[in-house]
């Protein structure tokens, strides 16, 4: 239990140092939330990231059992992505904010933290996107390929 408070004290902490830059505006709290959603959604896109990767490697090896064993916690953070994104998006629109553009250019003033790492999420999506499409690619010449084979 005391290792448990001193890590409640150390987190509690860190999110102090992370916010003594934003000044008090009238968003101050939306901030606070937004940082919140982006730090939970920054380890579950490494580990999304992760499982690309391992299902890139399944799909070039022709390891199907494992491409297999992937999709489900695959799925699952995609499901807690989204809907992180999602409560993220009504935050944004409950404020007044319209568009991602007009919010970051906002948060660099007033938030200069949230808008660093609401950036780096953006770009560890993109990479993830990115993958995504490439196993994509993968699996459908795999299906032609198979495709062809059954027709001979």
């Amino acid at each position: 239990m005391v290792v448990n408070n001193a890590t409640n004290t150390l987190t509690t902490k860190h999110k102090l140092e992370r916010f003594e830059v934003i000044s008090m505006d009238k968003h101050h709290l939306l901030w606070r939330k937004l940082d919140d959603s982006i730090q939970q959604d920054l380890p579950a896109t490494a580990q999304l990231f992760t499982l690309l990767s391992q299902e890139r490697k399944a799909l070039e090896e022709r390891k199907y059992d494992i491409f297999q064993n992937i999709i489900g916690p695959k799925k699952q953070i995609l499901q807690q992505l989204e809907h992180n994104a999602q409560a993220r998006q009504q935050l944004l629109n409950q404020a007044g904010f319209n568009s991602e553009a007009s919010t970051l250019q906002t948060a660099d003033i007033h938030a200069p933290v949230v808008a660093t790492a609401w950036r780096q999420l953006a770009q560890e999506w993109t990479r993830c996107q990115e993958l995504n499409e490439v196993n994509e690619r993968i699996a459908n010449r795999t299906r032609l390929v198979a495709v062809s084979y059954t027709h001979l």
